[in-house]
């Protein structure tokens, strides 16, 4: 069953940019942003299983030169999907397996 997780990715002192253009371009990524707070990135990701999940934080984000440490919170329910009646938006294709997960990649907020 499709899934969707929260990931927290610390980066390496001042890799933040680096971490994040590895990972933006990973094919479970739907949106990543660089934050403030205990976590250098933010990343919401789609997979198929849990075990997607696993081989993604271990094979995928471990690997990555820079980053220090990264914490999944997987999603139970999702109460609340962009956009907001008042957002504007960008929606993205395909080519991001958007429509895979049935969930659209907002940008531009």
């Amino acid at each position: 069953m499709p899934s969707f997780a929260l990931i927290g990715v610390r980066a390496g002192p001042g890799r933040s940019d680096e971490v994040g253009e590895a990972i933006a371009p990973l094919e479970e990524v739907h949106y990543l942003a660089t934050t403030t707070g205990s976590y250098d990135i933010l990343v919401w990701a789609g997979f198929e299983s849990t075990e997607g999940l696993s081989d993604f934080l271990r094979s995928k984000i471990g690997v990555i030169d820079g980053a220090m440490r990264a914490e999944a919170f997987l999603n139970l329910a999702i109460s609340s999907i962009w956009p907001s009646r008042s957002a504007p938006s960008v929606w993205l294709g395909a080519e991001r397996a958007n429509e895979k997960w049935r969930c659209p990649l907002i940008i531009g907020l």
